[in-house]
């Protein structure tokens, strides 16, 4: 079951020409290529029937290939959130995630834009527009470290806007992923924050469950670009972590390490865990922090903070300060446990 309406449709919502697609099998086969008109997007929907059929939001000048990378994208026009259920199924249109993401977006960006939603035939996807941003080659972003207090000095750093667009996804990702409860049943995938990103077509069947996915609200307004990057880290901030992935300075605060975490961990500094699990969920936190590039110090006051928001608080200094030694030993690869 197709909708080619709902097909040309989005080839009209993404206007730009040349629409990247991409076709993934059940057995993770992979295919893809662009469409040049809504007429064409539809056929290949039609091709690829009983594959998963994903568009690309972002327009980039690729043509040949499957793969596209953010070099080649040439304007930053969406955010998007994927809300996926953590249980086989789907998410119901009663659970209350969907409408506590917008509104926390509302609310962080003082602003009242709605995302497109989409029913994606099993969760659903949040899709933000942005204010265009031109994307030439080298193009540089000036970030700044917002003051911890008044009179603590702005940190100006400039970044690759491909990289900075990323970091700050991955930060609001993070944000929102903290904000989702575990009686939801919700998760928010912080991983998929690159700008070649892709998202499901609507009017294509979701080949998980057997639904359609369909468009349930339209866009209205767009975020301000200049306010979405404001939270992008600055150089100080991100390197590379013991692990090979990105991550923050061993010097620098806990919190700066939000969007490297894994979602349990931003879950257990966000409102703790309850009995039985808050030890476990602990010690996954000090190992998500360790993994980020936090040196000791930081690892335990993230530690203390988190676990005084468990149900009872989990507060030993004892076993907090053996967590987070323990974590720093297994990532750094180091034998002594004791310091």
């Amino acid at each position: 079951m197709l909708s080619r309406d709902a097909i040309r449709e989005t080839f009209d919502l993404l206007d730009y020409p040349n629409v990247r697609w991409a076709a993934i099998r059940r057995d993770g086969k992979l295919d893809g290529g662009y469409a040049v008109s809504a007429a064409e997007l539809a056929s290949f929907a039609e091709a690829y029937r009983g594959w998963n059929l994903y568009v690309q939001p972002n327009p980039s000048t690729r043509l040949g290939g499957v793969r596209v990378t953010a070099d080649d994208v040439t304007e930053w026009r969406w955010f998007v959130v994927d809300l996926d259920p953590d249980f086989p199924g789907t998410i119901g249109p009663e659970n209350p995630a969907r409408t506590e993401v917008v509104h926390a977006m509302q609310g962080y960006f003082g602003t009242d834009v709605e995302p497109l939603v989409m029913f994606s035939g099993r969760g659903y996807q949040l899709w933000y527009r942005v204010n265009g941003y031109a994307l030439r080659p080298g193009l540089i972003f000036a970030a700044t470290a917002l003051p911890r207090d008044a009179d603590e000095a702005l940190v100006v750093a400039e970044l690759p806007m491909v990289r900075a667009i990323a970091a700050a996804s991955r930060y609001w990702l993070s944000r929102l992923a903290s904000r989702m409860r575990p009686e939801w049943g919700v998760e928010i995938d912080t991983s998929v924050s690159d700008l070649p990103r892709l998202a499901r077509c609507p009017g294509t069947m979701n080949q998980k469950t057997g639904n359609l996915a369909v468009v349930l609200h339209e866009s209205h307004g767009a975020l301000d670009g200049k306010n979405f990057l404001r939270w992008v880290p600055t150089r100080e901030y991100v390197g590379a972590s013991k692990t090979g992935g990105p991550s923050v300075g061993e010097g620098a605060p806990w919190q700066a390490a939000d969007a490297f975490l894994t979602l349990r961990a931003s879950a257990f500094l966000a409102r703790g865990e309850g009995e039985p699990g808050r030890h476990a969920g602990m010690a996954a936190t000090a190992r998500s922090l360790a993994e980020a590039g936090l040196g000791y110090e930081a690892v335990v006051e993230a530690l203390y903070h988190g676990g005084a928001k468990c149900f009872p608080p989990l507060e030993d200094p004892a076993f907090i300060e053996r967590t987070a030694r323990e974590a720093l030993a297994r990532v750094n690869r180091e034998s002594d446990l004791t310091r």
